[in-house]
Protein backbone atom coordinates (compact mmCIF):
# COMPACT_ATOMS: atom_id res chain seq x y z
CA UNK A 1 0.00 0.00 0.00
CA UNK A 2 1.37 3.47 -1.15
CA UNK A 3 1.52 5.90 1.67
CA UNK A 4 2.03 9.70 2.17
CA UNK A 5 2.62 12.25 3.66
CA UNK A 6 0.88 15.36 2.87
CA UNK A 7 1.45 19.14 1.97
CA UNK A 8 -2.04 20.73 2.30
CA UNK A 9 -3.15 24.19 1.01
CA UNK A 10 0.03 24.67 -0.61
CA UNK A 11 -0.14 26.78 -4.05
CA UNK A 12 2.75 27.37 -6.65
CA UNK A 13 4.23 30.47 -7.34
CA UNK A 14 4.73 29.99 -11.48
CA UNK A 15 3.84 33.21 -12.46
CA UNK A 16 0.28 32.12 -13.74
CA UNK A 17 -1.58 31.67 -10.02
CA UNK A 18 -2.18 33.54 -6.78
CA UNK A 19 -3.88 32.64 -3.90
CA UNK A 20 -5.22 34.48 -0.91
CA UNK A 21 -3.96 31.28 1.03
CA UNK A 22 -0.20 31.49 0.50
CA UNK A 23 1.80 29.07 1.93
CA UNK A 24 6.01 29.37 0.74
CA UNK A 25 8.42 27.72 2.71
CA UNK A 26 9.75 27.40 -0.82
CA UNK A 27 7.92 26.59 -3.99
CA UNK A 28 5.75 23.33 -4.07
CA UNK A 29 7.93 22.54 -6.71
CA UNK A 30 9.74 20.51 -4.29
CA UNK A 31 7.64 18.77 -2.43
CA UNK A 32 9.64 15.57 -2.90
CA UNK A 33 11.87 12.59 -1.07
CA UNK A 34 13.25 13.82 1.36
CA UNK A 35 16.11 12.90 3.71
CA UNK A 36 15.90 12.95 7.32
CA UNK A 37 18.22 13.08 10.25
CA UNK A 38 21.30 13.28 7.52
CA UNK A 39 24.21 15.35 6.47
CA UNK A 40 25.43 17.05 3.20
CA UNK A 41 27.27 14.79 0.65
CA UNK A 42 30.70 15.93 -0.55
CA UNK A 43 31.34 17.10 -3.70
CA UNK A 44 31.68 14.47 -5.89
CA UNK A 45 31.69 11.67 -3.54
CA UNK A 46 28.28 10.45 -5.92
CA UNK A 47 28.96 10.98 -9.21
CA UNK A 48 26.16 8.71 -10.97
CA UNK A 49 23.27 10.30 -8.58
CA UNK A 50 20.60 11.35 -11.14
CA UNK A 51 17.57 14.06 -10.53
CA UNK A 52 14.40 13.47 -12.39
CA UNK A 53 12.99 16.80 -13.68
CA UNK A 54 10.21 18.67 -15.83
CA UNK A 55 11.63 19.14 -18.93
CA UNK A 56 9.74 22.13 -19.20
CA UNK A 57 10.46 23.76 -15.94
CA UNK A 58 12.55 26.37 -16.14
CA UNK A 59 15.00 24.98 -14.17
CA UNK A 60 16.21 21.86 -12.41
CA UNK A 61 15.43 22.96 -8.84
CA UNK A 62 12.25 23.68 -9.76
CA UNK A 63 11.39 20.71 -12.12
CA UNK A 64 12.65 17.84 -9.79
CA UNK A 65 10.38 14.91 -8.97
CA UNK A 66 12.44 11.90 -7.82
CA UNK A 67 15.77 10.74 -8.02
CA UNK A 68 17.78 7.82 -10.35
CA UNK A 69 20.96 6.92 -10.68
CA UNK A 70 22.88 6.41 -13.93
CA UNK A 71 24.44 2.71 -14.53
CA UNK A 72 26.59 3.59 -17.72
CA UNK A 73 25.79 3.17 -21.33
CA UNK A 74 22.73 5.63 -21.45
CA UNK A 75 20.74 4.29 -18.83
CA UNK A 76 19.27 5.59 -15.57
CA UNK A 77 17.79 3.39 -12.86
CA UNK A 78 14.85 4.91 -11.15
CA UNK A 79 11.54 3.86 -9.11
CA UNK A 80 8.79 2.80 -11.27
CA UNK A 81 6.22 4.73 -9.07
CA UNK A 82 8.00 8.01 -10.27
CA UNK A 83 7.94 7.44 -14.61
CA UNK A 84 4.59 5.01 -14.74
CA UNK A 85 2.67 6.26 -17.75
CA UNK A 86 5.03 8.75 -18.50
CA UNK A 87 6.17 9.72 -21.74
CA UNK A 88 9.64 9.85 -22.34
CA UNK A 89 9.78 13.88 -23.78
CA UNK A 90 8.14 14.93 -20.64
CA UNK A 91 11.23 14.47 -18.53
CA UNK A 92 14.78 14.74 -18.52
CA UNK A 93 17.89 13.86 -16.26
CA UNK A 94 20.89 15.58 -14.62
CA UNK A 95 23.56 13.66 -13.62
CA UNK A 96 26.37 14.34 -11.46
CA UNK A 97 25.23 17.16 -9.50
CA UNK A 98 26.00 17.70 -5.64
CA UNK A 99 23.95 21.51 -5.82
CA UNK A 100 21.11 22.03 -7.97
CA UNK A 101 21.49 25.26 -7.90
CA UNK A 102 24.98 24.36 -10.42
CA UNK A 103 22.52 22.58 -12.80
CA UNK A 104 24.34 23.99 -15.98
CA UNK A 105 28.21 24.21 -14.42
CA UNK A 106 28.52 20.80 -12.92
CA UNK A 107 26.94 17.69 -14.36
CA UNK A 108 25.46 16.47 -17.57
CA UNK A 109 22.02 16.65 -18.55
CA UNK A 110 20.12 14.44 -20.94
CA UNK A 111 16.84 13.99 -22.96
CA UNK A 112 14.69 10.54 -21.88
CA UNK A 113 14.47 8.47 -25.26
CA UNK A 114 12.68 6.00 -23.90
CA UNK A 115 11.09 4.49 -20.28
CA UNK A 116 10.93 1.26 -19.40
CA UNK A 117 8.87 0.18 -16.17
CA UNK A 118 8.89 -2.93 -14.60
CA UNK A 119 6.11 -4.99 -15.96
CA UNK A 120 4.76 -6.73 -13.09
CA UNK A 121 4.88 -3.02 -11.25
CA UNK A 122 1.36 -2.68 -8.84
CA UNK A 123 0.29 0.58 -7.82
CA UNK A 124 -0.92 -0.52 -4.87
CA UNK A 125 1.14 -2.83 -2.94
CA UNK A 126 4.23 -0.95 -4.63
CA UNK A 127 5.52 -4.20 -5.80
CA UNK A 128 8.15 -4.53 -8.10
CA UNK A 129 8.95 -0.44 -7.93
CA UNK A 130 11.65 -0.05 -10.66
CA UNK A 131 12.17 1.57 -14.13
CA UNK A 132 14.98 2.11 -16.82
CA UNK A 133 15.16 5.58 -18.38
CA UNK A 134 16.76 5.81 -21.50
CA UNK A 135 18.70 8.44 -22.61
CA UNK A 136 19.18 10.22 -25.97
CA UNK A 137 22.80 10.28 -25.70
CA UNK A 138 25.08 8.35 -23.33
CA UNK A 139 27.22 10.69 -20.92
CA UNK A 140 30.69 9.93 -20.79
CA UNK A 141 31.16 8.94 -17.33
CA UNK A 142 31.63 5.17 -15.66
CA UNK A 143 28.12 4.03 -14.19
CA UNK A 144 27.18 2.01 -10.83
CA UNK A 145 27.89 -0.97 -9.61
CA UNK A 146 24.77 -2.77 -9.38
CA UNK A 147 24.42 -5.96 -6.53
CA UNK A 148 23.17 -8.74 -7.69
CA UNK A 149 21.19 -11.63 -5.44
CA UNK A 150 24.37 -13.48 -4.06
CA UNK A 151 25.82 -10.27 -3.38
CA UNK A 152 23.03 -8.91 -1.11
CA UNK A 153 22.01 -12.16 0.70
CA UNK A 154 25.75 -11.55 2.06
CA UNK A 155 24.21 -8.81 3.59
CA UNK A 156 23.09 -9.40 7.32
CA UNK A 157 20.18 -7.49 9.08
CA UNK A 158 22.22 -4.59 10.66
CA UNK A 159 24.07 -3.91 7.98
CA UNK A 160 24.51 0.16 7.43
CA UNK A 161 23.56 1.29 4.01
CA UNK A 162 23.43 5.21 2.78
CA UNK A 163 20.29 6.75 1.15
CA UNK A 164 21.14 9.97 -0.80
CA UNK A 165 18.74 12.41 -2.43
CA UNK A 166 17.23 15.81 -2.66
CA UNK A 167 14.04 16.26 -0.72
CA UNK A 168 12.72 17.25 2.05
CA UNK A 169 14.83 17.68 5.71
CA UNK A 170 12.20 17.94 7.90
CA UNK A 171 9.62 15.08 8.83
CA UNK A 172 7.58 17.13 10.48
CA UNK A 173 6.30 20.61 10.50
CA UNK A 174 7.34 23.64 7.33
CA UNK A 175 9.10 21.57 4.94
CA UNK A 176 12.86 22.38 4.10
CA UNK A 177 14.31 21.61 0.93
CA UNK A 178 17.80 22.16 0.01
CA UNK A 179 19.95 22.57 -3.50
CA UNK A 180 22.65 20.27 -1.97
CA UNK A 181 22.28 16.66 -1.92
CA UNK A 182 22.17 15.28 1.32
CA UNK A 183 22.82 11.33 2.52
CA UNK A 184 22.12 9.05 5.53
CA UNK A 185 22.97 5.67 7.29
CA UNK A 186 20.08 3.48 7.75
CA UNK A 187 20.44 -0.38 8.71
CA UNK A 188 18.92 -3.40 6.81
CA UNK A 189 16.12 -4.83 8.49
CA UNK A 190 15.23 -8.80 8.93
CA UNK A 191 12.31 -9.16 6.36
CA UNK A 192 10.03 -11.32 9.00
CA UNK A 193 10.42 -8.35 11.55
CA UNK A 194 9.26 -5.47 8.51
CA UNK A 195 6.30 -7.74 7.21
CA UNK A 196 5.42 -7.83 10.95
CA UNK A 197 3.97 -4.34 11.00
CA UNK A 198 1.36 -4.93 8.83
CA UNK A 199 0.07 -1.59 7.49
CA UNK A 200 1.10 -2.41 3.99
CA UNK A 201 4.56 -3.93 4.91
CA UNK A 202 3.07 -7.18 4.81
CA UNK A 203 3.37 -7.15 1.28
CA UNK A 204 7.05 -6.36 0.78
CA UNK A 205 8.02 -9.76 -0.85
CA UNK A 206 11.60 -10.68 -2.61
CA UNK A 207 11.67 -8.19 -4.63
CA UNK A 208 12.02 -5.37 -2.19
CA UNK A 209 13.96 -4.49 1.08
CA UNK A 210 13.15 -2.77 4.45
CA UNK A 211 15.73 -0.42 6.32
CA UNK A 212 15.62 2.39 8.83
CA UNK A 213 15.68 2.55 12.82
CA UNK A 214 12.72 1.24 14.95
CA UNK A 215 12.86 4.12 17.07
CA UNK A 216 12.89 6.54 13.90
CA UNK A 217 14.65 9.79 13.47
CA UNK A 218 16.41 9.01 10.17
CA UNK A 219 14.74 8.18 7.21
CA UNK A 220 14.90 8.88 2.96
CA UNK A 221 11.40 10.69 2.52
CA UNK A 222 9.02 12.33 -0.18
CA UNK A 223 11.27 13.14 -3.43
CA UNK A 224 14.12 10.92 -2.74
CA UNK A 225 11.88 8.05 -4.44
CA UNK A 226 13.82 6.56 -7.18
CA UNK A 227 17.27 7.31 -6.10
CA UNK A 228 20.01 4.69 -5.08
CA UNK A 229 20.69 3.30 -1.68
CA UNK A 230 24.13 1.85 -1.11
CA UNK A 231 26.30 -0.67 0.62
CA UNK A 232 29.26 1.49 0.68
CA UNK A 233 32.86 -0.52 1.70
CA UNK A 234 36.58 1.09 2.32
CA UNK A 235 37.01 1.02 -1.71
CA UNK A 236 33.54 0.25 -3.09
CA UNK A 237 29.93 2.01 -3.59
CA UNK A 238 27.36 -0.93 -4.63
CA UNK A 239 23.98 0.19 -5.22
CA UNK A 240 21.58 -2.32 -3.52
CA UNK A 241 18.46 -0.69 -3.80
CA UNK A 242 16.27 2.11 -4.73
CA UNK A 243 13.79 4.47 -2.98
CA UNK A 244 10.30 3.16 -2.96
CA UNK A 245 8.14 4.02 -0.33
CA UNK A 246 7.54 4.30 3.56
CA UNK A 247 4.93 5.29 6.00
CA UNK A 248 5.58 8.91 6.69
CA UNK A 249 8.96 9.49 7.37
CA UNK A 250 11.26 8.52 9.99
CA UNK A 251 8.37 7.87 12.33
CA UNK A 252 8.84 4.69 14.75
CA UNK A 253 7.95 1.18 13.59
CA UNK A 254 7.65 2.17 9.85
CA UNK A 255 10.73 1.40 7.55
CA UNK A 256 11.79 2.71 4.67
CA UNK A 257 11.19 0.28 1.39
CA UNK A 258 13.07 0.01 -1.30
CA UNK A 259 13.27 -1.62 -4.28
CA UNK A 260 15.89 -4.76 -4.36
CA UNK A 261 18.25 -4.14 -7.09
CA UNK A 262 19.95 -8.17 -6.62
CA UNK A 263 16.94 -9.53 -7.16
CA UNK A 264 15.70 -7.73 -10.07
CA UNK A 265 18.83 -7.67 -12.01
CA UNK A 266 17.83 -10.02 -14.69
CA UNK A 267 15.24 -7.58 -15.76
CA UNK A 268 17.25 -5.02 -15.41
CA UNK A 269 19.79 -6.23 -17.86
CA UNK A 270 17.05 -7.56 -20.31
CA UNK A 271 16.06 -3.48 -20.54
CA UNK A 272 19.74 -2.05 -21.22
CA UNK A 273 20.69 -5.10 -23.40
CA UNK A 274 20.28 -2.83 -26.35
CA UNK A 275 16.96 -4.19 -27.42
CA UNK A 276 14.87 -0.65 -27.98
CA UNK A 277 11.42 -0.50 -27.97
CA UNK A 278 8.20 1.96 -26.66
CA UNK A 279 6.65 0.02 -23.90
CA UNK A 280 3.88 2.39 -23.44
CA UNK A 281 3.22 5.21 -25.72
CA UNK A 282 -0.57 7.47 -25.07
CA UNK A 283 -2.84 8.53 -27.82
CA UNK A 284 -4.67 10.78 -25.19
CA UNK A 285 -8.30 11.91 -26.18
CA UNK A 286 -9.66 10.33 -29.06
CA UNK A 287 -12.68 10.49 -30.79
CA UNK A 288 -14.29 7.33 -32.52
CA UNK A 289 -12.29 5.78 -35.03
CA UNK A 290 -9.15 3.32 -36.09
CA UNK A 291 -6.39 4.48 -35.09
CA UNK A 292 -3.00 3.43 -37.76
CA UNK A 293 0.14 2.30 -35.35
CA UNK A 294 3.09 0.80 -35.70
CA UNK A 295 5.04 -1.05 -33.39
CA UNK A 296 8.74 -0.84 -33.99
CA UNK A 297 11.23 -3.29 -32.43
CA UNK A 298 15.08 -2.28 -32.95
CA UNK A 299 18.15 -4.33 -31.86
CA UNK A 300 21.03 -2.30 -30.91
CA UNK A 301 22.35 -5.35 -28.94
CA UNK A 302 25.38 -7.79 -28.87
CA UNK A 303 23.07 -10.91 -30.41
CA UNK A 304 21.30 -11.56 -33.15
CA UNK A 305 17.25 -12.51 -32.18
CA UNK A 306 14.51 -13.66 -33.12
CA UNK A 307 10.82 -12.30 -32.28
CA UNK A 308 7.78 -13.46 -32.04
CA UNK A 309 4.27 -12.44 -31.52
CA UNK A 310 3.08 -13.69 -28.67
CA UNK A 311 0.01 -12.50 -27.85
CA UNK A 312 -2.77 -9.42 -29.54
CA UNK A 313 -5.39 -7.34 -27.45
CA UNK A 314 -7.07 -4.67 -29.05
CA UNK A 315 -4.67 -4.58 -32.57
CA UNK A 316 -6.10 -5.85 -36.05
CA UNK A 317 -2.73 -6.95 -37.86
CA UNK A 318 -2.46 -5.54 -41.16
CA UNK A 319 1.17 -6.55 -41.80
CA UNK A 320 3.96 -8.20 -39.55
CA UNK A 321 7.11 -8.05 -40.49
CA UNK A 322 8.87 -9.21 -37.10
CA UNK A 323 7.91 -12.83 -36.43
CA UNK A 324 10.18 -15.03 -37.41
CA UNK A 325 13.01 -12.21 -38.98
CA UNK A 326 15.86 -12.49 -37.55
CA UNK A 327 17.17 -9.21 -36.27
CA UNK A 328 20.84 -8.48 -36.37
CA UNK A 329 22.73 -5.99 -34.79
CA UNK A 330 21.42 -2.20 -35.97
CA UNK A 331 18.42 -4.10 -37.47
CA UNK A 332 14.68 -2.96 -36.86
CA UNK A 333 11.34 -4.51 -37.73
CA UNK A 334 7.63 -3.52 -37.96
CA UNK A 335 4.05 -4.88 -36.99
CA UNK A 336 1.60 -2.37 -38.80
CA UNK A 337 -1.60 -2.35 -37.15
CA UNK A 338 -4.60 -0.05 -36.33
CA UNK A 339 -6.67 0.27 -32.96
CA UNK A 340 -10.50 0.53 -33.23
CA UNK A 341 -11.62 3.04 -30.75
CA UNK A 342 -14.99 2.65 -30.19
CA UNK A 343 -16.32 3.31 -26.92
CA UNK A 344 -16.15 6.17 -24.20
CA UNK A 345 -13.43 4.63 -22.12
CA UNK A 346 -9.78 4.49 -20.65
CA UNK A 347 -8.32 1.39 -22.21
CA UNK A 348 -5.06 0.12 -23.70
CA UNK A 349 -4.19 -2.28 -26.84
CA UNK A 350 -1.54 -4.48 -26.28
CA UNK A 351 1.11 -6.17 -28.44
CA UNK A 352 3.58 -9.08 -26.13
CA UNK A 353 6.36 -10.74 -28.57
CA UNK A 354 8.82 -13.55 -27.33
CA UNK A 355 12.29 -14.15 -28.33
CA UNK A 356 14.69 -16.55 -29.11
CA UNK A 357 17.46 -15.09 -26.31
CA UNK A 358 17.41 -15.49 -22.65
CA UNK A 359 18.81 -12.21 -22.42
CA UNK A 360 15.78 -10.13 -23.69
CA UNK A 361 13.30 -12.99 -23.47
CA UNK A 362 10.05 -11.00 -23.78
CA UNK A 363 8.71 -7.50 -24.78
CA UNK A 364 5.40 -5.95 -24.19
CA UNK A 365 4.13 -2.62 -25.97
CA UNK A 366 1.17 -0.62 -25.23
CA UNK A 367 -0.90 1.53 -26.44
CA UNK A 368 -3.28 4.00 -24.38
CA UNK A 369 -6.30 5.74 -25.05
CA UNK A 370 -9.04 7.54 -23.66
CA UNK A 371 -12.20 7.37 -25.80
CA UNK A 372 -14.40 9.86 -25.72
CA UNK A 373 -18.43 10.68 -27.28
CA UNK A 374 -20.16 13.99 -27.91
CA UNK A 375 -21.23 15.36 -24.81
CA UNK A 376 -25.05 15.96 -24.13
CA UNK A 377 -26.62 19.16 -25.50
CA UNK A 378 -26.82 20.55 -22.22
CA UNK A 379 -23.18 19.86 -21.58
CA UNK A 380 -22.32 21.68 -24.56
CA UNK A 381 -24.16 24.58 -24.74
CA UNK A 382 -22.48 25.74 -21.36
CA UNK A 383 -19.35 26.54 -23.71
CA UNK A 384 -21.19 29.42 -25.18
CA UNK A 385 -17.77 30.15 -27.32
CA UNK A 386 -16.45 28.96 -30.69
CA UNK A 387 -15.75 25.52 -30.84
CA UNK A 388 -15.31 21.91 -32.96
CA UNK A 389 -16.96 20.08 -29.69
CA UNK A 390 -17.28 18.80 -26.80
CA UNK A 391 -16.70 15.19 -25.32
CA UNK A 392 -17.20 13.10 -22.57
CA UNK A 393 -15.51 9.97 -21.62
CA UNK A 394 -16.77 6.90 -19.49
CA UNK A 395 -17.96 8.62 -16.14
CA UNK A 396 -19.36 11.61 -18.25
CA UNK A 397 -19.66 15.46 -16.74
CA UNK A 398 -23.37 16.52 -17.12
CA UNK A 399 -25.03 20.10 -16.20
CA UNK A 400 -26.81 21.28 -12.98
CA UNK A 401 -28.39 24.39 -12.44
CA UNK A 402 -26.16 26.00 -15.06
CA UNK A 403 -22.95 24.51 -13.93
CA UNK A 404 -21.00 21.51 -15.03
CA UNK A 405 -20.18 18.85 -12.38
CA UNK A 406 -17.98 16.02 -12.77
CA UNK A 407 -19.46 12.21 -12.23
CA UNK A 408 -19.35 10.03 -9.04
CA UNK A 409 -15.93 8.24 -9.57
CA UNK A 410 -14.12 5.90 -7.06
CA UNK A 411 -10.58 4.74 -6.36
CA UNK A 412 -8.52 4.89 -9.58
CA UNK A 413 -11.16 6.15 -11.78
CA UNK A 414 -11.44 9.74 -13.63
CA UNK A 415 -14.11 11.83 -15.26
CA UNK A 416 -12.80 13.89 -17.95
CA UNK A 417 -14.80 16.47 -20.77
CA UNK A 418 -12.95 17.89 -23.63
CA UNK A 419 -13.26 20.76 -25.57
CA UNK A 420 -11.84 21.01 -28.94
CA UNK A 421 -11.17 23.37 -31.66
CA UNK A 422 -11.19 26.72 -29.16
CA UNK A 423 -9.46 29.55 -30.41
CA UNK A 424 -6.56 31.38 -29.55
CA UNK A 425 -7.00 33.60 -26.29
CA UNK A 426 -8.00 33.30 -22.80
CA UNK A 427 -10.69 30.51 -21.32
CA UNK A 428 -11.67 31.92 -17.80
CA UNK A 429 -13.47 29.61 -15.46
CA UNK A 430 -14.81 29.16 -11.58
CA UNK A 431 -14.42 25.91 -10.00
CA UNK A 432 -15.37 23.68 -7.05
CA UNK A 433 -13.57 20.89 -5.41
CA UNK A 434 -14.31 18.70 -2.42
CA UNK A 435 -11.73 16.45 -2.54
CA UNK A 436 -8.51 14.57 -0.73
CA UNK A 437 -5.68 17.25 -0.45
CA UNK A 438 -3.01 17.01 -3.14
CA UNK A 439 -4.01 13.70 -4.13
CA UNK A 440 -7.28 13.80 -5.81
CA UNK A 441 -9.08 16.67 -7.45
CA UNK A 442 -9.16 18.23 -11.00
CA UNK A 443 -6.37 18.18 -13.28
CA UNK A 444 -6.50 21.05 -15.99
CA UNK A 445 -4.51 20.53 -19.91
CA UNK A 446 -4.32 22.80 -22.30
CA UNK A 447 -3.21 21.03 -25.56
CA UNK A 448 -2.02 17.93 -24.42
CA UNK A 449 -0.10 19.42 -21.04
CA UNK A 450 -0.98 20.21 -17.98
CA UNK A 451 -1.48 23.50 -16.57
CA UNK A 452 -3.13 23.33 -13.13
CA UNK A 453 -4.26 20.59 -10.03
CA UNK A 454 -6.64 21.98 -8.05
CA UNK A 455 -7.36 19.77 -4.78
CA UNK A 456 -8.48 19.73 -1.03
CA UNK A 457 -11.69 20.05 0.64
CA UNK A 458 -14.25 22.80 -0.34
CA UNK A 459 -11.86 24.32 -2.70
CA UNK A 460 -13.10 27.27 -4.83
CA UNK A 461 -11.52 29.47 -7.01
CA UNK A 462 -11.38 31.40 -10.24
CA UNK A 463 -8.77 30.75 -13.11
CA UNK A 464 -7.79 31.94 -16.67
CA UNK A 465 -6.27 29.20 -19.16
CA UNK A 466 -4.01 30.94 -21.89
CA UNK A 467 -4.58 29.54 -25.75
CA UNK A 468 -1.50 30.08 -27.53
CA UNK A 469 -2.15 27.95 -30.63
CA UNK A 470 -5.08 28.93 -33.86
CA UNK A 471 -7.15 25.50 -32.38
CA UNK A 472 -6.86 24.41 -28.89
CA UNK A 473 -8.02 21.52 -27.12
CA UNK A 474 -8.79 21.79 -22.91
CA UNK A 475 -8.88 18.62 -20.75
CA UNK A 476 -10.85 19.02 -17.52
CA UNK A 477 -10.19 15.50 -15.99
CA UNK A 478 -11.58 14.84 -12.12
CA UNK A 479 -9.39 12.43 -10.95
CA UNK A 480 -9.00 9.90 -7.95
CA UNK A 481 -6.38 8.02 -6.61
CA UNK A 482 -5.99 4.19 -5.30
CA UNK A 483 -6.90 5.08 -1.81
CA UNK A 484 -8.16 7.32 0.91
CA UNK A 485 -11.36 9.01 0.54
CA UNK A 486 -11.89 12.52 1.80
CA UNK A 487 -14.87 14.84 0.80
CA UNK A 488 -17.51 14.53 -1.93
CA UNK A 489 -14.69 13.74 -4.75
CA UNK A 490 -17.55 16.18 -6.82
CA UNK A 491 -15.74 18.81 -9.14
CA UNK A 492 -17.97 21.66 -10.85
CA UNK A 493 -17.41 24.16 -13.31
CA UNK A 494 -19.20 27.79 -13.92
CA UNK A 495 -19.17 31.06 -15.60
CA UNK A 496 -17.02 29.53 -18.56
CA UNK A 497 -15.93 32.73 -20.26
CA UNK A 498 -13.81 33.19 -23.65
CA UNK A 499 -12.34 36.28 -24.17
CA UNK A 500 -9.11 37.27 -26.91
CA UNK A 501 -7.36 39.43 -24.45
CA UNK A 502 -5.97 38.74 -20.58
CA UNK A 503 -8.50 40.80 -18.91
CA UNK A 504 -8.22 39.17 -15.50
CA UNK A 505 -5.80 38.22 -12.78
CA UNK A 506 -4.82 34.19 -13.82
CA UNK A 507 -6.39 32.49 -10.62
CA UNK A 508 -7.40 33.36 -7.17
CA UNK A 509 -7.91 29.84 -4.45
CA UNK A 510 -9.64 29.81 -1.44
CA UNK A 511 -7.40 26.69 -0.62
CA UNK A 512 -5.16 23.87 -1.69
CA UNK A 513 -4.48 24.61 -5.58
CA UNK A 514 -0.92 23.27 -6.83
CA UNK A 515 -0.58 24.77 -10.30
CA UNK A 516 1.04 23.95 -13.40
CA UNK A 517 3.05 20.87 -12.27
CA UNK A 518 0.17 18.83 -11.28
CA UNK A 519 0.81 15.40 -11.30
CA UNK A 520 4.88 15.54 -12.41
CA UNK A 521 5.10 16.83 -8.29
CA UNK A 522 2.79 14.19 -7.07
CA UNK A 523 5.23 11.28 -8.95
CA UNK A 524 7.82 12.55 -5.67
CA UNK A 525 4.97 12.37 -3.03
CA UNK A 526 3.61 8.63 -4.09
CA UNK A 527 6.35 7.37 -1.98
CA UNK A 528 5.20 8.15 1.71
CA UNK A 529 1.36 8.24 2.17
CA UNK A 530 0.67 7.97 5.51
Amino acid sequence: MLKKSVVSNVLILSGLFTSSTLVIAKPVTHVEERIIGGEVAQAGAWPTMAVLYRADAESVYKGRFCGGNYIDNGYVITAAHCVHHSQASSLKVAIGLTDLSQAGTQGVIADVERIYVHEAYNTVTSGFDIAILQLKTKPSISGATLANQSYFDSLGPGEELTVIGWGNLNATGNPDYPDALHQVNVPLVDSDVCRALGNGYQNVGDDAFCAGYAQGGKDSCQGDSGGPIWAVGNSSKIQVGVVSWGNGCAQANAYGVYANVGNLLSWVKSRTAGVDFTQYHDLGYVEFSDIAHDFVVSNNSTQTMTFNLKSNSGVTILEDQCSAVPLNNGESCVIKGTIGVNSAKSTSAQLTMQSDSNLVPEIKMEVAYTGIALAANDVASLFSMANSGVFNSEKPWSANNGKLQSAAITHGEESTLVVKGLEKGYLSFNYSVDSEADYDGLKVYVNGKQKAFFSGNNVIGTQTLTLDQASNEVSFVSMKDEEVTEGSDIVTLSNLKFSTSNNTSSGSSSGGSLGFIGLALLAGLLRRRG
